[in-house]
């Protein structure tokens, strides 16, 4: 309604009848289909708050149990004007929540929340919907309903939902097990077929069974080359490439694909982003390009409009094979932009360090440093423990917006208790 003028106000004396709004959880209402409007309905749904600062502004987000699935409150005020939910962040609440102006981005089109007002600020689950919550959120998504190739996929054999405050364990069982077998954690596609799979969510002691259909339908094997024949190709060309899905990319909707020869960043659409994870074996096809190459500018070596061939899924750790040696920070600040070292990954050990614009790889004596490419701090909140600390990391120049000198994207920083890998937009 555009242009309004007050005629009336009963002072907050009338309560809204609100019984035509329906119910649905958070994970149903993100998932609305974009190209239908919604954002003339109001829904009832129960939800964690959360809350994060960024440089002057807050997000806050309207998330299902796992605090993952959601979207964003839209602001007009840098998020101020939801201080209100203060009172609620960290906490499980019953609300009325509107979808309203979705946001399209290269991650994808989404719709944003408006929180109407909170039904219930100290929301009590019925014990009996906890095992249906816990399959939804936790453990359904890890089982599709089809797939294409043989390979093997971790599924969830326990599930810690602090937030709901059980620990669940999960079992399976195949209808079919020459198509699908299920056995310690590892779902096996095997052949073309079709098979029910039973999990089975049990929560002290008590049981509940769920069904679901999996299809497979195995493709042929695709004709692909190595991923140093990918980087040697000539732009503009057309390839077909295997490799490991090996890190996230900040900033990007893609990851870094590596082999035994080399790596190479790939960019694709989120809907092709969403049927990859970290880890597996996959066949990509793609236009093998230097992005925003320019005068003086080499560019970003990577696979353009890239599409996911086949997933041969698994759980890989990449190969360091084809990985340089330890590299300073004032060897990578010295880099010309104008020749393109896109394609090497280096060990480096070096000093994080986070200010409130950006996080930078700082050399030892605080001469030089190298900046991380992302569009927010934020974007690499999953460095937040090693604030300050040095550490060892593989570690990729890239440049991305033609710009002087190289940033930097970190692949995986290496702990004492074993390798963390950047999400990107996969986690």
């Amino acid at each position: 309604i555009a242009d309004p003028v007050l005629l009336s106000n009963d002072n907050g004396t009338n309560t809204p009848d609100m019984k035509w709004v329906k119910t649905k959880s958070v994970k149903e209402i993100v998932e609305n289909d974009i190209t239908t409007n919604v954002t003339t309905t109001v829904y009832r749904t129960v939800a964690v708050i959360k809350r994060a600062e960024g440089v002057g502004y807050v997000n806050y987000y309207i998330d299902d149990f796992d605090n993952h699935t959601g979207s964003y409150c839209y602001s007009s005020n840098n998020g101020n004007d939801f201080e209100w939910l203060n009172a609620y962040v960290g906490k499980i609440v019953e609300l009325y929540v509107s979808p309203i102006n979705a946001k399209s981005a290269a991650s994808g089109c989404n719709y944003r929340f408006v929180p109407i007002s909170i039904i219930d600020p100290d929301y009590k689950l019925d014990p009996k919907t906890i095992p249906s919550i816990v399959y939804d959120c936790f453990v359904s998504g890890s089982i599709a309903g089809s797939y294409d190739s043989v390979g093997s996929i971790e599924v969830p054999t326990t599930v810690d939902a602090e937030l709901l405050g059980v620990k669940a364990t999960v079992s399976y069982a195949s209808s079919d097990e020459s198509v699908i077998a299920i056995s310690n954690g590892v779902l096996s596609i095997k052949k073309s077929g079709s098979a029910k799979v039973s999990i089975t969510v049990t929560i002290d002691g008590s049981s509940t069974k769920y069904e679901k259909d999996v299809t497979v339908a195995i493709k042929d094997e695709v004709a692909s080359i190595t991923v140093k024949e990918a980087i040697d190709t000539a732009d503009d060309v057309e390839i077909i490439v295997k490799g490991i899905v090996a890190s996230g990319i900040s900033n990007q909707v893609g990851f870094y694909l590596i082999d035994e020869t080399g790596a190479i960043a790939v960019k694709c659409s989120a809907d092709e982003l969403a049927k990859v994870k970290i880890g597996e074996l996959v066949v990509v096809k793609g236009t093998k390009t230097h992005f925003k190459k320019a005068d003086g500018y080499a560019g970003q070596s990577c696979i353009l409009d890239s599409t996911i061939e086949n997933n041969l899924h698994g759980n890989h750790e990449y190969s360091t094979n084809a990985f340089l040696g330890n590299m300073t920070v004032e060897d990578m600040v010295a880099r010309d932009v104008a020749i393109d070292y896109s394609t090497e990954i280096h060990v480096v050990t070096a000093t994080l360090k986070k200010s409130d614009k950006a996080w930078t790889v700082i050399s030892d004596d605080g001469s030089a440093y190298i900046t991380l490419y992302a569009g927010s701090v934020d974007q690499y909140s999953w460095l937040g423990a090693y604030d300050g600390q040095k550490v060892t990391m593989d570690f990729a120049l890239c440049n991305w917006n033609a710009k002087k000198p190289y940033k930097a994207c970190v692949l995986a920083v290496y702990t004492d208790s074993g390798k963390i890998v950047n999400p990107g937009k996969l986690g």
